[in-house]
Order: C-alpha cells, then structure tokens, then sequence
C-alpha cells in the first residue's frame, strides 16, 4: 500500500511546498518501544505466571510425595483448566476494551465526564460478564471438566478448577485496566504492577504448594493478579477519577444476583443428589444442563 501511493505522497508534498519534519530514527525507536514495550508485556502475563508453575511445580509437588501425579494436575493449571477459564476472559476484554477508543479520544479532548463515564462502564462489563461466570464454573467444575475432558481425572481437576475459575475475574480486572492505562498514556506504570504480581507469584508459590498442594499454585497465581489489578485500578483513578458510585451500585446488583444463582445451583445441586461419583461423561453432560 505504501508502495502505491508513495508517489501521489511525495507529488503533494512537493505541491506543499514544505518539508516533511524530520525525526532521527532513535527517537523514533525509542517511542516505538516506550509504547509497544508495556503493551507487549501486558499481553504475555499469564504466559508469565504459568511459566513460573513450570519452574517451581513439579519440583515443590516431589518433595511433597506428590510425584506421581504432578504432571497431570500441573497440565490442570496451565492448559485444560486454564481453557475454560479463559473464556469469559476473553468475551469480557473484547467486550470492555471496545470502549478504549472512546476513553483515549476522550482524555486527548480533555473531557473528563466522558472517559470518566467510559472507564466505569468498561469495569461493569467485566463484572457482569465475569462474576457469574466464574461463580458458576467454580460450582459446576466437576461437571464442566467431565464433559468436556477426562471424567476420570475429575477427583483431581474438578477442585483445581473450583479454585481457578474466580482468578478469571481478577485476569479480566489486569488486562482491562492495564489498557486503560495505556489509553490515558500511563502504560509504563503497567510494567510496575505486573513486576510486583509476579514477585508475590514467585514468593507464595512453593509455600502454598507446599501446603496446599495444587490448590496453592493457583491461589497463588490469584492474589499475584488480584495485587496487580489492584494497582492498575488504583493508579487510574488517581490519573482519571473516574465514576465509582455507579461502578459500586451496579456492582453490588451482580453480586446479589450472582448469590441467588448460586444458592440455587447449590439447593439444586443438593436435591437431586449430584454429582454422582465416577461418573460417565453423559451423566456429566446431563448434570450440566440440568443445572
């Protein structure tokens, strides 16, 4: 494309009668990275945790006596389980990041109540998406890991997956605010906070391995992302002071519903005596959209 129109390009500037302005290629590569280097980053932080459960896992798990068995709960963490819980993750920041434009034009307007209107309703999408998703894959594990993988790994990865399936919502918060800062020229701050989740990654994982077993890596993985995000969140309302009443109020209406939809799971779950024990991946099936 630009080998097409480069001569219509260089015909107006000559009719311009003025020079293009020059910009020594350092700068240019310096301003290149400053932007692409946090973006870059953000995107490949939950390659980064996972990286860190290669690392220290298998290892930790061994010297627990857990050997024989790591290998398949550490698959789990990082591909089987982590599928299903990517998926609201992904429908949640497609959904949310639509509004970046919007807030990034906004902030270069100086219109402080819109992309402070923008911001809030990008953090509500992600809970109405999020909050009952994760609730309900933490409830129906057993049944969501049976129907679509391996009923009998089910004794194992339906808990891990239990636990997981809540982290979604604090991957979302991550993401969605960490491009948010990048919307309103504070992406270098993104490289802090995602520093500092990896650093408590690091410190919690083996202990809470260790004690929890494979439930500790992915609490871990947890309050390192949840830290992060915390930050994000923080640093943005500093820069933007964007609505939270509205953010609060609606917030707090997912958050009943999501019970009420829980207990119900729950109350349902309970009388017709589910899940049943070494089940089928039919009868998983059928417990799932029952339920």
């Amino acid at each position: 494309m630009y080998r097409k129109r480069k001569p219509a390009i260089e015909r107006q500037l000559r009719e311009s009668g003025k020079r293009a302005p020059s910009m020594p290629r350092r700068d240019m590569y310096q301003e290149l990275l400053s932007y692409a280097g946090p973006f870059i980053l953000v995107g490949v932080a939950t390659p980064l945790y996972q990286l860190i459960d290669q690392i220290t896992f298998n290892r930790t798990m061994r010297n627990i006596g857990l050997s024989d068995i790591s290998e398949s709960m550490l698959s789990v963490i990082i591909v089987y389980g982590h599928k299903l819980v990517i998926i609201p993750v992904t429908l949640a920041i497609g959904l949310a990041m639509a509004l970046l434009p919007s807030i990034t034009h906004a902030f270069t307007q100086n219109n402080h109540q819109e992309y402070q209107n923008y911001i809030s309703k990008a953090f509500q999408i992600v809970m109405l998406l999020i909050l009952p998703a994760s609730v309900g894959l933490s409830l129906l594990s057993d049944q969501a890991y049976g129907t679509l993988y391996e009923p009998e790994e089910v004794v194992y990865a339906g808990s891990i997956l239990a636990v997981y399936a809540p982290v979604s919502l604090f991957f979302a918060l991550f993401t969605v605010s960490a491009s948010m800062l990048q919307g309103v020229n504070k992406q270098n701050f993104t490289l802090i906070s995602l520093g500092i989740g990896l650093l408590v990654k690091i410190i919690l994982n083996v202990p809470l391995i260790t004690v929890l077993q494979a439930e500790g890596a992915v609490i871990a993985t947890g309050i390192g992302v949840l830290t992060a995000a915390t930050l994000n969140i923080v640093k943005l309302y500093k820069e933007t002071k964007f609505e939270l009443k509205p953010l609060f109020k609606k917030s707090l209406l997912i958050i009943i519903l999501t019970t009420i939809m829980a207990i119900i799971v729950v109350m349902t779950n309970w009388l017709l005596g589910l899940p049943f024990s070494d089940g089928t991946r039919l009868q998983y099936s059928i417990q799932l959209f029952v339920l």
